[in-house]
């Protein structure tokens, strides 16, 4: 009997029963994942690419625009219609009891994406592929903006103005907003950094990669759990504690506001050429330095008078009240949003 063929990103092929089983394998575990997060109550609203249409789609993946540590991102065009794509790393030898397994954690980012699908600031999944070894995200177009490449790269000739990192910091606030409180349990996102957000034609930025986000358990505010997360966004507090809390997320964010005041990655080099924390950074310089060298430059180019500037100063005020040491004494991300709003409001006064 004639075995049926597949393509595969290493050129090789796949038996159609070898893809049957992946299918099955992967499928079993999606629905799984999404009956357990949502009580039963949960259809899968999203569309089911092959892996041929996808290969095809991408042009066998080649055109990425962003790379990860486990996945990669890559642009291609369906049906007319752009798309993006988000594949994980093959690894075959990636140990499975691991701290980051990367099958548990693609699905986790399939199911935790598309609950998350309504919100404006996340990045919409159109659809999946389950014929890999890992399920493939396929989401709307939203460009190939990431905003680290944006903020960071000096040779992008794009600077973001104040009103756009206005506009972003509130963005990103109300999807994590969304997270801790539109679902049965709060769902805790771990890994805020500035590669998880991207930015699309109209300057609206949208979060991605739940990978490794984590539901509290019902009724609890914490959940103990290995040390995961993003050098120089993790919680001092969850690494010593190993406690999840919404409070970790408000500290990775607060890191976020203060590369977006200052134009600088989450560790910097000193003088002594020592690494040192964004947040520690900024605090050695508060008392001896002129506030206005500690803002980005490309931002003071864009203020206008005392007034435009009180926002760069409770701007700095919100975010370092985020990355307090101490989880208790954070404000809630619901609060960080609505102080978010108040400053944008004032500075389009």
């Amino acid at each position: 009997m004639k075995t049926t063929k597949v393509s595969s990103i290493s050129g090789k092929t796949k038996s159609l029963k070898a893809v049957s089983s992946q299918y099955l394998q992967n499928g079993g575990a999606l629905l799984a994942e999404f009956m357990a997060a949502t009580n039963g109550k949960y259809d899968i609203p999203i569309r089911s690419f092959s892996a041929d249409q996808l290969i095809k789609a991408t042009n066998n993946f080649a055109n990425v625009f962003h790379k990860a540590r486990i996945s990669f991102l890559c642009s291609g065009s369906f049906e007319g219609r752009k798309i993006v794509v988000r594949k994980f790393y093959d690894f075959n030898d990636f140990p499975s009891d691991s701290i980051y397994n990367t099958f548990s954690g693609s699905i986790n980012d399939l199911v935790t994406t598309a609950m998350m699908s309504k919100h404006k600031n996340v990045l919409r999944i159109s659809g999946c592929c389950l014929e890999f070894k890992y399920p493939l995200l396929v989401y709307e177009d939203a460009g190939t903006d990431i905003l680290r490449a944006r903020l960071l790269n000096p040779c992008s000739g794009r600077s973001l103005t104040w009103r756009h990192r206005l506009n972003i910091a509130s963005d990103v606030a109300n999807a994590i907003v969304y997270l801790h409180s539109a679902f049965d349990t709060p769902i805790i996102f771990r890994i805020i950094n500035l590669n998880n957000v991207i930015i699309n034609e109209n300057g609206v930025a949208k979060l991605f990669d739940f990978s490794l986000s984590i539901a509290l358990p019902p009724g609890k505010l914490q959940v103990e759990d290995d040390i995961i997360g993003v050098t120089g966004y993790i919680d001092p507090e969850y690494r010593r504690s190993r406690l999840v809390t919404q409070a970790a997320d408000v500290y990775s964010f607060g890191v976020i506001l203060l590369t977006l005041l200052t134009g600088k990655g989450s560790i910097q080099i000193d003088e002594d050429d020592d690494q040192v924390h964004i947040v520690q950074y900024m605090n050695d310089r508060l008392e001896n330095t002129q506030f206005k060298d500690l803002v980005d430059q490309k931002i003071m180019e864009d203020i206008d008078g005392i007034h435009q500037e009180r926002t760069l100063h409770s701007f700095l005020d919100l975010a370092l009240k985020c990355v307090q040491y101490e989880g208790k004494f954070r404000p809630a991300m619901i609060e960080v949003a609505k102080q978010l709003k108040q400053i944008q409001n004032f500075f389009h006064l």
